[in-house]
Parts: structure tokens; sequence; C-alpha cells
């Protein structure tokens, strides 16, 4: 009885040696993306092995946590291709990780994490690009708030890019993030809330200082009016002050009243037809 025993023992002794020291950790064939990972860096760099057991341990724990590795091994794909050396290669998969972390929590925030994954991976890999396109990680919570509830996480997300978009084209930030939620406090659909925040790229050209533009903005929106009102609105705030040219109108109310003055001009047509009769 004991010689097959102590036999069986020598032989799990051997086995646990053979794994501890005959190959080396990075030399581990790893599976899924690490194993796509630890793969290109073999083959496309000239890391040393404890660089590569760095990266490929970066991903899996990454992975571990839920994140989409397509992503990071973009990021590292990136990289490998205009050969940056080891430092910024590390330094960027782990700010992209961190990234990707704070882009999760917003997806939480927004109520995003349980729609379908790619769904959810284009909702990630959004939130992401607006991270690190300068957005604040507080501004979807924010709009989520003054709406009221009434916009979806998607629309939210659509609106932060509608922020970031405006900044993009030289607005100052707090005038678009301004402009947008009083639109979304005043319950506008989300094209609307687009189309009448982009007036504010417009001010320079409308001869608007963004302040007076933001006015205007916040005046149309108080009165239901669409973005053609605000822009004629704006406008013809340009021309009272002198900043700008009628344009050959005679009055420069035309484009904001038109609506009004051919509802009134059908009412009296109808009216002097029933006369007659």
């Amino acid at each position: 009885m004991r010689d097959p025993i102590f036999k069986l023992l020598i032989l799990l002794g051997a086995l646990i040696l053979v794994g501890t020291f005959a190959v080396p950790a990075y030399l581990y064939a790893a599976g899924g993306a690490s194993g796509e990972l630890e793969s290109l860096l073999r083959e496309k760099t000239a890391f040393s092995g404890a660089e590569i057991i760095r990266l490929v341990s970066l991903m899996e724990n990454a992975e571990k946590k839920g994140l989409p590795s397509g992503i990071l091994l973009n990021k590292i794909r990136e990289g490998v291709a205009r050969r940056v050396p080891y430092a910024v290669l590390e330094s960027a998969l782990a700010g992209k990780i961190d990234n990707l972390l704070g882009s999760e929590e917003i997806i939480k925030q927004l109520d995003l994490e349980r729609t379908l994954k790619k769904a959810k991976e284009y909702h990630l890999q959004k939130t992401s690009e607006l991270l690190s396109s300068g957005m604040p990680a507080e501004l979807p919570a924010r709009l989520k708030r003054v709406s009221g509830g009434y916009l979806s996480g998607a629309d939210i997300l659509t609106l932060c890019d509608q922020v970031m978009g405006l900044v993009n084209l030289g607005v100052p930030y707090e005038y678009a993030d301004s402009a947008v939620k009083l639109l979304a406090q005043h319950g506008l659909e989300t094209g609307n809330i687009i189309k009448i925040s982009g007036l504010l790229a417009e001010a320079g050209k409308l001869r608007l200082a963004y302040p007076e533009a933001l006015d205007a903005i916040r005046y149309g929106a108080a009165m239901k009016k669409s973005a053609v009102w605000i822009k004629a609105y704006m406008r013809d705030m340009a021309v009272k002050a002198g900043r700008a040219e009628n344009e050959g109108r005679k009055d420069p109310k035309d484009d904001i009243g038109a609506d009004e003055r051919r509802s009134r001009g059908q009412k009296r047509d109808s009216d002097s037809r029933g006369n007659r009769r």
C-alpha cells in the first residue's frame, strides 16, 4: 500500500517542480485577448520578458473587471505600429484602462450597463472618447438630473457629445454646457436641443457675443420657439445693436413674426369669404 502512495507523492512533487522552474511565466500561452496581446508583443516588439509580463498582466486584470478587450488591443496595436517605447505603451494602456473604468461608472449612472453587449460596448467607447476629449465626468449625471428623467441614457450621451462638439468649434465650455442644460430643462427633444444649441457656433457670424446668444436661446426656449425663429431673433438683436445690416428687410422682425402674420392673414381670408357668401 505504501509503495503506490509514495510513488504518487513523488510524481506530484515532480510536476510541481516542473511547473515552477521549467518555463518562464511569460512564455506560457495565455488565452483570449491576453494571449493575442502576448503573441503580438513577442512577434512585433523587442520588449523584455518582464515588460511583456507587465503588459499582459494589465490586460488580464482589465478582462477580469469586464472591460472590452478589443478597445484595449486596438490601443496596443496603434502603439506597436508606431514603435513607441515600452514606457509610453505601458502608460497608454494603464491610462486607457482607467478611462474605461470611469466610462463604465458613467454608463451605470445612465442605466446603460444592462443593454446588449454590442450596444454597451458602443456606449462605453463613446463615453471613453468624450472623457478623452476633455468632458467633465460629472456632465452626464448633471444632464440626467436637470432633464428630470425624460431623456434616455443614450440621449444624454448624445447631448454630451453636442457640448464637446461646440467646444471643439470654439464655443467656451460654460456657454455650451449652459445652453444644452437649459434646453433640457425645458423638455425639448434631443434633435431640437442640438439644433438650437448649435446656434452658439454661429454667434460670431451673427455679430453677437456668447452671453447675448445664450440669452436669445434662453428667451426662445421659454417661448417654445424653433431654431429658425431663434436665429432670426439673434439676427434682429445684432441689427438693433448696429452690428449687422438689415439685409434689405423692411422689418427686422419679418422672420420672427412670419408664422403669426401668415396665420392671421389666412384667418382674415377665411372670414372675408364667409361674409361674401
